[in-house]
């Protein structure tokens, strides 16, 4: 009957003073993550694009209009387009933006040669037919 009253004892002292204190030691060694707050680590964006046309020239043109000093690089990865996208993107002059090209091996072979050309901590992959603003991309920051 003691153990028993020894164990009840132990257990509620460890809920209500042991685990609280042992909270507080920890949150001390890793601080609470503000969302909203913090700012956005520096990020790059992957694009693939295959025979795009005009889809690739109006994702371009809304891409380089983003302005925010986070975005460190662009790569555009040509998967063996035949439709003059490699001379229109080596035409854009913006040094945030590199083109790689290959011959038709597909989407997840151009995404590991674009994987090799990052250094930045975040990326965000985007399709040449949707329209994504530069508010919806920072909005990322909080997941």
């Amino acid at each position: 009957m003691v153990y028993l009253w020894l164990l009840t004892g132990i257990l509620l002292f460890y809920t209500l003073k042991g685990y609280p204190m042992w909270m507080a030691m920890r949150c001390g060694k890793y601080p609470r993550r503000e969302y909203g707050r913090s700012p956005m680590v520096g990020y790059s964006i992957v694009v693939v694009s295959r025979n795009g046309g005009e889809d690739l020239k109006r994702k371009m043109s809304e891409i380089l209009a983003y302005r925010n000093p986070t975005l460190k690089k662009i790569v555009v990865v040509d998967d063996g387009s035949e439709d003059g996208s490699v001379a229109f993107l080596t035409s854009l002059k913006d040094p945030r933006l590199e083109v790689l090209s290959q011959t038709r091996g597909g989407k997840s072979k151009a995404l590991n040669k674009a994987r090799s050309k990052i250094k930045t901590e975040a990326v965000v992959l985007m399709d040449v037919r949707q329209s994504v603003g530069e508010d919806t991309v920072l909005s990322l920051k909080d997941r």
